[in-house]
């Protein structure tokens, strides 16, 4: 192929999950993040905290305290992270970014 024609293309894996258990997973979280997550500080916050650190290191334990909140109540840690469950299946994307997924299914 020609260099300049190719376009490069990470491949995603895509995970197809039973509907019951993914909704449950996902009311769970929602609860989780209702009750732990409800003032989370913005990441502009956070500069203006780490500016704070810089005038004055006695902040330190405010801006740990409010990144690790940012880092708990995050999607990639509500989301992907705590995600356990077994998927019915899982496909790779090819290098165009397409995929085909057939599942039966359970009525």
């Amino acid at each position: 192929t020609k260099s300049r024609d190719t376009v490069p293309m990470s491949l995603i894996e895509v995970h197809a999950y039973d509907y019951g258990e993914f909704a449950d997973f996902l009311a769970n979280q929602r609860h989780y993040a209702a009750m732990n997550c409800g003032v989370v500080p913005t990441q502009n916050d956070l500069l203006k905290l780490q500016l704070a650190v810089l005038k004055n290191p006695s902040k330190r334990p405010e801006y740990n305290k409010a990144k690790e909140l940012i880092d708990k109540c995050s999607m990639q840690s509500l989301l992907v992270e705590q995600l356990t469950l077994t998927p019915l299946d899982t496909v790779t994307t090819n290098k165009e970014g397409q995929f085909s997924l057939s599942l039966g299914r359970n009525d």
